[in-house]
């Protein structure tokens, strides 16, 4: 009887042991970000045409530059509310935007002309991210999800009376 027991003991133990280790392991979703916005959060992201990427939004230094095409670059000194800079940082949060990896990369040999670049600079809780890339191609999910989010920061920022007051573009690119 005792041997039946440990058998059955011991075969219960090599099962749920195996059992455990042939399971598929979902690959966890790491977030390294804090919940809360940090001190420290600030971003910087300069997008445009080509090479060109004039416009820049700058919460290092509180300052935003819009492409002004054929009149150079205008400048503004913009602070966002700390109401405002919690939306971002809770957008950015959500897409875990310090754990992406598949941005993409600068590729100017696709047929499309003119192409837009974008670059990002993100600092939270100590650690700086930088992604540069451009949608001459194909735009990765996580390229997509920079683009929604500065899209987003831009209508907060062209809401500002300081960037109401710089002037209009003249010209265009082909």
């Amino acid at each position: 009887m005792k041997r039946i027991a440990v058998l059955f003991i011991g075969i219960m133990c090599l099962i749920t042991g195996c059992a455990a280790e042939s399971r598929p392991v979902a690959e966890a979703h790491v977030q390294v970000m804090p919940r809360e916005m940090p001190a420290d959060f600030n971003f910087k992201v300069r997008y445009g045409y080509g090479e060109a990427n004039k416009n820049e939004i700058n919460t290092y230094n509180d300052k935003v530059h819009k492409d002004l095409v054929q009149n150079g670059t205008g400048v503004a000194a913009i602070r966002l509310t700390t109401e405002e800079m919690r939306r971002i940082y809770t957008k950015m949060y959500e897409m875990n935007v310090m754990e992406m990896r598949d941005v993409g990369s600068i590729t100017s040999n696709c047929n499309q002309i003119p192409y837009m670049t974008e670059s990002w600079n993100i600092t939270v809780d100590g650690k700086t991210k930088t992604w540069l890339w451009s949608d001459s191609c194909e735009i990765t999910s996580d390229a997509k999800q920079l683009l929604d989010l500065r899209e987003y920061i831009h209508e907060i920022v062209e809401a500002k009376v300081a960037y109401k007051a710089l002037p209009e573009a003249v010209g265009g690119y082909d």
